[in-house]
């Protein structure tokens, strides 16, 4: 996640340690227990847990720390002495997870296959009291309205069917149905079996003993189960092949069967949460091509377009790439191996990885520069030329914008053709090349807007195009409206984002610092909440708007946090501390805002952004 850092926390001091020992009903000599639990777990609070969960329920001398350290069959056995922490610590695990009663250590295993905490109502769904469901069968259609039916390898309708065909046909039907009733009998039989009624009870009885023993958690203010991911880690590594298939198939089949929004329409993480669990869990039973069928297509791009969940995408894609995002899968067809390997460009791309990026962008292009699939190959040079702009290598990205164009032409891929228009359309507006990026539009607008949501969504052409006219001083209230209109409909976060940025912009060259804050705090808003995406523009424009309406507070030390932002807004920085009063600071930042909009070089510069500096400089 862009900004975390990773801080390794100490364990408890001994006397702590020891405390929390005795709070799971353990006792004994107090220095035997603090020596152990420093020796051979840190007093890390889990293992802590889980150790007082095995004492506690040591039958021979249950909660006697003394008599269960020193048995053979209790914590002698565990045969301690001869591994590092991090070993003794997963070694206590196995422990308790091998004491466990079956149904104890069968929900547990079910739920270490997951990377979520799950309500009591998944917990229901995979109590392991249940009695198993009888394999499904389908209610049989009648034969007479059938629409079709294969009789003698040739497809017939019923009206053209012998009275022997029919006979036949009507036959199996009647075997069909009785399989059926007899699917449906067991059905009710399983819900009014003793087993079926006594589930419920014992399930609570299931989750209070792993509670107990510290491998389950229960947080009160989300509502729901999970476990410590060092217990998940050891409880899905100790499964046996069989186990984890049967556990993870149930998993699988538990959330394919869920209803859930269309993930078109997908607002929030938890909108796509069936599928990230089908996902993850495919992945962790080793079928990658399954895995893959299932990222494929809508829930791919409603993590992209719809939630710009980058790094979650790049979590959920590391699986198929063991060694690295430098090679492509090879657990999958080719072409879904390029697709997932293009998915990884881009969100390393946003997730400021630019180099990595454009490695990944370079083994897919081979690839489909070896298969001649010349729609994707332009489609890798247009995501090429996007990350190259993104690095402000203005030359080769505009190279590579007329390049993509030429094979989407040659190819006669017309939505590639569009797609490489639009490119290039918003790379001649960056550039300033006002005329030939009019002359661009008048050929791209007439061809529509009905493309794929792979490669176009609703508002993008109308986004660049507001941007074209903001660039040149005669942007208009239409142009925003309209774009943001055909955006709301798309639901594409990105899209969203910079429309709000963009009137914020708009607003803060005329003054209005009240608009532009409103419109800087949406954008801010919203890629804040992808947990991946950093907007330094909106966030150091409203910070600048705020102090123009005196609610910036601590107004250094902000403007000082936001220099530290990966890719700084150095423009808008520089008139922060020019309003600030530092002269200095407010230099420092000018010079940067132009060496960036310099970037390549005439003609290839930010035209806008080397004006506004160039000015700002002047002051």
């Amino acid at each position: 996640i862009p900004g975390a850092k990773r801080i390794t926390l100490p364990g408890l001091r001994p006397p702590d340690a020891e405390a929390l020992l005795r709070s799971c009903g353990v006792e004994g000599k107090s220095d035997a227990i603090q020596s152990y639990l420093t020796a051979n777990c840190d007093n890390h609070p889990l293992v802590i847990g889980i150790l007082g969960g095995l004492i506690a329920n040591y039958l021979p001398a249950r909660g006697d720390f003394d008599a269960w350290s020193a048995a053979p069959d209790g914590g002698a056995a565990l045969d301690l002495a001869s591994l590092d922490l991090t070993q003794r610590r997963n070694h206590i695990l196995e422990a308790a997870i091998q004491k466990l009663p079956d149904a104890s250590r069968h929900l547990l295993s079910t739920l270490a296959l997951l990377t979520d905490s799950v309500n009591y109502e998944t917990l229901k769904a995979f109590n392991p009291h249940l009695p198993p469901e009888p394999e499904e069968v389908e209610k049989p259609t009648p034969p007479e309205k059938e629409s079709i039916h294969r009789v003698d390898r040739k497809w017939m309708l019923w009206e053209q069917m012998s009275d022997e065909q029919k006979a036949e046909a009507q036959k199996e039907y009647e075997a069909a149905l009785a399989r059926w009733q007899d699917y449906e009998n067991a059905v009710q039989a399983r819900s009014a079996s003793a087993e079926f009624r006594a589930a419920p009870g014992k399930l609570t009885e299931t989750v209070k003993d792993l509670e107990q023993r510290g491998l389950l958690q229960w947080d009160c203010r989300t509502r729901k189960y999970d476990l410590h991911p060092v217990v998940r880690g050891v409880a899905s590594g100790a499964m046996a092949a069989a186990d984890r298939e049967r556990h993870g198939q149930r998993v699988v089949d538990h959330f394919t069967a869920q209803p859930h929004r269309p993930y078109d329409d997908a607002e929030t993480l938890e909108d796509v949460r069936s599928g990230l669990h089908i996902v993850r869990t495919l992945l962790k039973l080793g079928h990658y091509q399954q895995a893959a069928d299932a990222y494929r297509g809508a829930l791919a791009e409603a993590l992209f377009f719809n939630l710009n969940s980058y790094a979650e995408t790049l979590s959920l894609l590391k699986p198929f790439f063991p060694n690295g995002w430098g090679e492509l899968p090879k657990e999958v067809a080719a072409r879904d191996s390029a697709y997932l390997r293009g998915d990884a460009a881009i969100a390393l791309d946003y997730c400021g990885e630019a180099a990595a990026a454009l490695a990944a962008y370079g083994a897919v292009l081979r690839a489909n520069l070896e298969a001649e699939d010349w729609s994707n190959t332009a489609v890798q040079i247009r995501n090429i030329s996007l990350t190259l702009a993104d690095q402000n290598r203005l030359a080769p990205a505009f190279r590579t914008y007329s390049l993509a164009l030429e094979v989407a032409t040659l190819s006669e891929d017309e939505e590639g053709v569009f797609r490489s228009h639009l490119n290039l359309f918003a790379g001649q507006s960056r550039l300033g090349q006002w005329a030939g990026a009019a002359a661009t539009w008048s050929l791209l607008d007439p061809m529509g807007r009905a493309w794929s949501r792979a490669a176009y969504r609703p508002g993008m052409a109308e986004q660049h195009y507001a941007e074209f006219h903001f660039w040149q001083g005669s942007m208009q209230e239409a142009h925003l409206t309209e774009a943001e209109r055909l955006a709301a409909q798309g639901k594409d976060r990105s899209i969203i984002r910079d429309l709000h940025r963009l009137r914020g912009d708009w607003r803060l060259t005329q003054g209005e610092w009240a608009m532009a804050a409103a419109s800087y705090q949406e954008a801010v808003r919203l890629a804040r909440d992808t947990r991946s995406v950093i907007d330094a523009s909106s966030e150091t424009g409203l910070a600048l708007a705020k102090h123009h309406l005196g609610q910036l507070a601590n107004a250094r030390e902000e403007a000082e946090r936001l220099a530290q932002l990966r890719d700084p807004a150095h423009r808008l920085l520089a008139q922060l501390w020019l309003a600030l009063g530092d002269p200095a600071q407010a230099k420092h930042h000018a010079l940067a805002a132009y060496t960036w909009a310099w970037a390549d070089g005439e003609p290839y510069v930010r035209r806008y952004e080397l004006t506004q500096t160039t000015e700002l400089l002047r002051q």
